[in-house]
């Protein structure tokens, strides 16, 4: 069942034209973060924490939540709801992808793309991170391994 979900999010970023990001195929994201968000009302707080950073970092939002939701269901693959599929990206293609796919229903999941200019990724990704921990507690993903369903698990997942 993985890699059903997994290839129908390879297929949506294709098609949407996000294959760039931080999933990119044969690019592992620099740096891994995942977090509980605990609720519904957690998952639209993140998605406008999400579009305010796009918007002070001059980059652009994009959620294909809606999008991936309808192609899994097309491909019959039974996932937990909501299904969260996000982002923020440049032009160099360094950015970030959110998702919760695999995980708990309220777990995110984030990769960090470095792009063209890894220094600046590097920089924004850890603005995210400050932003971020204001609010969640964030468990870094080694970066041998894969996000799991952990971070909401531990105790104490939100603040």
């Amino acid at each position: 069942m993985m890699v059903r979900i997994l290839t129908a999010l390879l297929l949506i970023g294709v098609g949407l034209g996000f294959s760039g990001g931080a999933w990119a195929v044969g690019k592992r994201p620099f740096k891994m973060i995942q977090f509980c968000v605990h609720d519904q009302e957690g998952v639209n707080r993140f998605k406008q924490t999400l579009s305010s950073i796009a918007k002070d970092e001059g980059m652009q939002y994009f959620d294909g939540s809606a999008e991936l939701d309808r192609q899994l269901a097309r491909a019959k693959v039974d996932v937990r709801r909501p299904v969260v599929y996000v982002g923020v990206k440049r032009e160099d293609g360094s950015g970030l992808e959110a998702g919760n796919l695999g995980l708990d229903r309220f777990e995110i999941a984030i990769g960090f793309s470095e792009g063209k200019m890894p220094a600046e990724a590097l920089s924004f990704s850890v603005r995210v991170e400050r932003t971020l921990a204001e609010r969640w507690n964030l468990l870094a993903i080694p970066s041998a391994k894969g996000a799991t369903p952990l971070a909401c698990r531990v105790e104490g997942g939100s603040r």
